[in-house]
């Protein structure tokens, strides 16, 4: 007999007999209808997507919510975002098999995602400074392509060495000048 045969006998053998484990009464049922009042947790909110954490739970207005890889986590560090955890008294979970043993609030499982939060105001503070960097950096590489430009027109890099045209990349679009109708 093989491995097939008594996977095939596995597969024809007849069903075990199902057992009563006890009833509800009427009022019980009722008790549980009352309480979840409103459409099932799992069909998304009205204006909210499918990955949107407020499917799953109900924080704060001013919370900005992410999911968060813990992979990251751990590479990165939380960097500024706090965990949501289940036990704090703000919070609501829709989806009970949601909260892991930590009490944090995750998707995907034990290893999935992390939700975090960060109160709008904190995220608006690091957006702003992101926006400050990013502008910063990118006025540096205006500024290195400018001296570029006139390290080549003094002749640095030779005497017949010449730079015709020399335009920064995130100014192409705005740049109008070399566009005819």
């Amino acid at each position: 007999m093989g491995v097939f045969d008594s996977k095939r006998e596995e597969l024809i053998a007849p069903a075990p007999e199902g057992q009563t484990l006890g009833t509800l009464s009427a009022d019980a049922v009722k008790r549980l209808m009352d309480e979840d009042a409103g459409p099932p947790p799992w069909q998304t909110r009205e204006g909210l997507s499918d990955g949107d954490a407020r499917n799953f739970v109900t924080v704060p207005g001013d919370w900005v919510l992410r999911w968060l890889n813990p992979r990251l986590i751990d590479l990165m560090g939380w960097r500024d975002w706090k965990p949501v955890m289940a036990s704090d008294p703000r919070i609501k979970v829709h989806v009970k098999s949601c909260v892991d043993v930590g009490n944090n609030v995750r998707r995907g499982g034990h290893e999935g995602d992390v939700l975090a939060y960060m109160p709008k105001h904190w995220y608006d503070a690091r957006v702003r400074q992101q926006r400050e960097l990013n502008d910063m950096a990118t006025q540096a590489s205006v500024d290195k392509q400018a001296t570029l430009k006139e390290e080549f027109a003094r002749g640095r890099f030779g005497r017949g060495v010449r730079i015709e045209d020399a335009r920064h990349p995130t100014h192409t679009i705005a740049d109008l000048k070399g566009i005819s109708d």
